[in-house]
């Protein structure tokens, strides 16, 4: 499974998919490892432009128990929010979204979701609410500065630069 993730942020959808079949494949019990694989799966798939598949493994692994485990429960839900965004949801990607969030208790910094904290700025955004939008993002970046890594802060940087618009939106890209 982490091979799998490890491919897509690479870039190499392939190899990720591969990866993420393979494990999807093996691990068959109802347990958090299923959980884990059919997210892997689902995500990949979303990159790969198969979200009628994706969508089919998440609803599968859900209605194995995934929606209600301890473990897997946040992360199927962020995954169906990323297939439900990938198909143009806004509005059932952000509801899965905020209850993924919700599965962890009170928010608390930093989030260990950092994609789903992008999502909800993201999906917030699409959904008209520029506030919480904006202050979503705001943190994304904020904590991905004090996580210190390229990746994180390029990705904070590209989305609070697109929530932002305008001049100081270009100035964020830029950055």
């Amino acid at each position: 499974v982490n091979r799998a993730w490890i491919s897509l942020r690479e870039g190499d959808a392939i190899e990720a998919e591969a990866d993420a079949r393979a494990a999807y494949d093996l691990v068959t019990e109802v347990a958090w490892h299923r959980h884990f694989a059919a997210a892997a799966l689902a995500d990949t798939l979303v990159d790969r432009g198969a979200l009628r598949e994706a969508r089919a493994v998440v609803d599968a692994a859900m209605d194995e128990g995934g929606a209600t485990s301890d473990v897997g429960g946040e992360l199927l839900l962020s995954t169906r929010s990323h297939v439900r965004a990938a198909a143009g949801d806004a509005q059932g990607a952000l509801a899965d979204q905020l209850a993924a969030r919700a599965t962890y208790g009170p928010f608390t910094e930093p989030d260990p979701n950092f994609p789903g904290w992008l999502r909800l700025a993201r999906m917030r955004h699409a959904t008209g609410d520029a506030d919480a939008a904006r202050s979503e993002s705001d943190a994304a970046l904020a904590y991905a500065r004090v996580w210190g890594t390229p990746g994180y802060i390029g990705q904070a940087l590209t989305v609070a630069g697109l929530i932002r618009g305008g001049e100081a939106g270009l100035e964020l890209l830029r950055e």
